[in-house]
């Protein structure tokens, strides 16, 4: 096998080391705080995200959903700018190394729902029709949500579909091979 020419070789390696910083530095960018810190900012208790404006001393409460794989990172991140006041729900299925202050904690199933995903959904709703008008609610959503939060549907005899079925279900459809928008 003919050997490439030392020039050839050293302008290889460059254009290798080109894409490995394009790469790091795309990935670095892709972060949630990195999101965060280009689009969420607290200031004098007023929360802006992107373009809008919430004035945090207006509402009697701030809860927070924050639903999928990087539902703690994204709990904590929002904790970063606007300090320790939040209470909420967290739903992931990925174990933090440790948990933010004021939120409950689910561990759902994913990529198939399991009984954590349905208790996560049962305590999202039930905290959301304890709001009133003055309440200010977040939702943080990130990929796997679909699994991790999931509250079977209702039959007409009034029965709830069981897990075992909804995982059967969920099963199959992973397993076919559609693409994650026919799957949710």
């Amino acid at each position: 096998m003919p050997s490439i020419a030392p020039e050839r070789e050293q302008q290889f390696q460059r254009m290798r080391d080109i894409a490995r910083e394009i790469f790091t530095s795309a990935l670095k960018n892709a972060s949630i705080e990195s999101a965060f810190a280009r689009n969420v900012h607290c200031e004098r208790r007023v929360l802006r995200v992107g373009e809008d404006l919430y004035d945090l001393d207006s509402y009697h409460r701030v809860f927070v959903v924050s639903i999928g794989k990087a539902a703690h990172t994204m709990a904590a991140a929002l904790e970063a700018q606007v300090g320790s006041n939040l209470e909420g729900i967290v739903a992931s299925s990925v174990e933090p190394a440790s948990q933010v202050r004021g939120f409950r904690y689910f561990c759902g199933g994913h990529p198939i729902p399991n009984a954590e995903s349905i208790r996560a959904a049962d305590a999202i709703l039930k905290s959301l029709t304890s709001l009133d008008s003055r309440s200010l609610v977040v939702f943080m959503l990130s990929g796997g949500g679909s699994a991790v939060v999931e509250k079977p549907v209702v039959t007409l005899e009034d029965d709830e579909i069981s897990l075992p079925d909804l995982a059967a279900t969920y099963g199959a459809l992973v397993h076919s091979g559609a693409p994650i928008a026919e799957i949710n």
